[in-house]
C-alpha cells in the first residue's frame, strides 16, 4: 500500500457507511466488493503513476445511483471519472459539453489503458 493514497482509501472504506437512498432519492449504497476492488484499483493505478514518473493528485472519491464507486480527477479543462463495480472497471474523459465530439469512454481494466488515461489528464 502507498502512503500517498492512505487518505483517499480512508474516504473510500468511509462509502461503507452510506445508506440505501443516500442522494435523497433512490440510489443503492456502494457495494461491498465494489469498495473492495477499488481500493485495489487505486493501488495499481497510483503504482503506474508513480511507475511514469508523473505526479498524482488525490481523486474526489464518491459513489453512482447504482451502487458503483467513482474516483474524479480534473485538470484544466479536461475531466476523468472511473467507475468501479464489481470487477470491473470504466472510464469517462471529457474536455467539453459535447457528448459527441470532447467525450469518450471504455473501459479501465489495463495498464497501457490506465496509463495512458492518466498522461492525457496531466497533459
Amino acid at each position: 500500500m502507498h502512503k500517498e493514497i492512505l487518505r483517499t482509501l480512508a474516504e473510500l472504506y468511509n462509502l461503507s457507511t452510506w445508506p440505501e437512498g443516500w442522494n435523497g432519492y433512490d440510489a443503492r449504497a456502494p457495494e461491498l466488493e465494489a469498495i473492495q476492488y477499488a481500493a485495489w484499483w487505486i493501488n495499481v493505478f497510483y503504482g503506474e503513476v508513480a511507475d511514469l514518473h508523473l505526479d498524482w493528485s488525490e481523486p474526489n472519491v464518491t459513489a453512482s445511483a447504482e451502487g458503483e464507486v467513482a474516483f474524479e480527477w480534473r485538470h484544466g479543462t479536461k475531466n476523468l471519472t472511473i467507475y468501479i463495480g464489481n470487477q470491473s472497471t470504466e472510464y469517462l474523459k471529457d474536455w467539453g459539453a459535447d457528448i459527441n465530439t470532447e467525450m469518450e469512454d471504455g473501459y479501465a481494466d489495463s495498464p497501457n489503458i490506465r496509463r495512458s488515461l492518466w498522461k492525457w489528464l496531466v497533459s
